[in-house]
């Protein structure tokens, strides 16, 4: 959590002093599980909008913005300093707002106090008419990503979710009792596909979040520059003649969402090799993003680089020292994070 909010300098410092990060620890999961009990008194939507208030004033100062910047000028290469701000202040509220809405992920669930999930179902999916088949799903940090998994298991489908565990094991305990309202499986995510093969083996669907950049992916275009992609997704559904199925989330008014979940991605060369059909399943999961972030950019949240280290050139780094209202000319607010 503190990592999302301050970047990897705190994380370090904690990590050489033993005592300091059992300290920070517990600190912040007292302080968190105060914040949540205090929302718990809001409606959903008022909480969601207490933690865009927080965060849309705090985020844009943080170092960490800079990855947003950097991003949403790829993005939109033609927008300028402001309009760039802007999207970075509506990442951070949409941000803001998702951390909240875990203190009312069961409202969310089994739309009560306002709050509430629609979904938009392709007919084509054949997972939904066939218990016996597993699918794979795959979305991205758009709106709240958790709920793509609780409208799944609307549709009487189960669903494992993958998630990554946090490294204070207070917070991902409380966080991990909060996702229980979702209705979904939950593992852990490893270095590993094993635990994936594992559930997709047993028939189960497995959901994963999959637009970040990795170290060990294929250079696969996004908004016309590569970004390292994982090709997991794809070679799994390959590997057990199963749906590679798209799901985007919008925020819609307050807490109330619409999950659509899209046609299966079909590979364009049906004789291609395995590995090549990969790449094209996953170039067009990578199209799928496209299109939901230019939709609804702020709803992307890009706290993390996207694309490698060249993106930011001379060029791109003067911009991002012009967009940063918050940053002195020259002053390490414009390194990168």
């Amino acid at each position: 959590m503190a990592r999302s909010l301050f970047g990897h300098s705190a994380d370090r410092l904690a990590k050489r002093i033993p005592w300091l990060r059992r300290l920070l620890w517990a600190v912040e999961s007292g302080f968190l599980r105060l914040t949540f009990a205090f929302l718990r008194l809001l409606k959903p939507a008022s909480a969601a909008g207490f933690g865009a208030a927080l965060c849309g004033l705090v985020g844009p100062r943080l170092p960490k913005s800079n990855h947003f910047r950097r991003n949403f000028a790829v993005v939109f290469p033609d927008h300028g300093p402001e309009q760039i701000e802007n999207l970075v202040r509506e990442s951070w509220r949409n941000f803001g707002a998702s951390m909240a809405e875990y203190a009312h992920l069961d409202d969310i669930a089994h739309g009560k106090r306002g709050a509430g999930i629609e979904t938009v179902v392709s007919e084509k999916i054949r997972a939904f008419s066939d218990p016996e088949r597993p699918a794979v799903f795959v979305g991205a940090h758009m709106a709240n990503w958790e709920l793509p998994a609780r409208a799944i298991v609307d549709q009487n489908h189960p669903v494992t979710a993958i998630f990554t565990p946090l490294q204070n094991p207070g917070l991902d305990a409380l966080l991990h009792r909060c996702r229980r309202a979702l209705g979904c499986r939950l593992v852990p995510a490893s270095e590993s596909v094993r635990p994936l093969i594992a559930e997709l083996s047993a028939g189960r669907s497995i959901g994963l979040i999959v637009d970040q950049k990795v170290e060990t992916g294929e250079p696969l275009p996004l908004f016309g520059r590569d970004k390292m992609t994982t090709l997991v997704p794809a070679r799994l559904a390959l590997r057990f003649d199963c749906e590679l199925v798209p799901v985007q989330v919008q925020r819609i008014d307050g807490s109330r969402f619409r999950v659509t979940i899209f046609d299966p991605v079909e590979p364009d060369d049906p004789h291609a090799n395995n590995a090549e059909k990969a790449r094209q399943m996953m170039a067009k999961v990578n199209r799928h993003f496209e299109s939901w972030i230019r939709e609804n950019p702020g709803q992307w949240y890009c706290g993390n680089r996207r694309w490698p280290k060249l993106v930011s050139n001379a060029e791109d780094i003067k911009s991002i020292g012009a967009t940063n209202p918050h940053t002195k000319s020259g002053g390490s607010g414009n390194r990168a994070a």
